[in-house]
């Protein structure tokens, strides 16, 4: 499925007047918003539904415990055994993905912890700024995503 994922890089009045104005352009589409340290994604797509979710990558307290609560055992234990950038890349790809799968199946935060946790949809990943890690999530086969930029 083919998904229009807008980066945006502005003020929040900005990306709020921005995203508002490309979803009422796209009448009857699915969209998801995410933000992150002045970074935002908003995923448009045209038939069935998306999720978005970007992060900035950074080394968080309890970085293990949140993994072994959002990720299956093996995902969780990828992020405990890796160091430095890997680490944080595992987790944050993890993160993403499972967020905006939450997104796309119309859940929230409780869908992504402990046994209640949900297998990831199919999600393509993108690097919106350095730092970053950006995922949109589709039911059915990965999202092929025409990126545009908004500065």
């Amino acid at each position: 499925m083919a998904v229009d994922v807008w980066v945006m890089r502005l003020d929040r009045a900005a990306t709020r007047a921005a995203c508002g104005a490309i979803v009422a352009g796209h009448p009857g589409c699915a969209a998801s918003f995410s933000d992150s340290d002045g970074v935002a994604i908003l995923a448009v797509a045209a038939e069935g539904t998306v999720g978005a979710d970007v992060e900035r990558m950074r080394n968080r307290p309890r970085l293990d415990a949140v993994a072994r609560r959002v990720f299956s055992s093996a995902e969780a234990r990828q992020v405990e055994t890796a160091e430095g950038d890997q680490r944080l890349s595992i987790f944050y790809r993890g993160w993403t993905a499972a967020e905006a799968s939450a997104k796309a199946r119309g859940q929230g935060l409780p869908a992504m912890l402990g046994e209640r946790s949900l297998p990831a949809l199919p999600v393509t990943w993108f690097e919106p700024a350095p730092g970053f890690v950006a995922a949109v999530a589709t039911p059915g086969d990965a999202p092929r995503l025409r990126l545009r930029e908004l500065r």
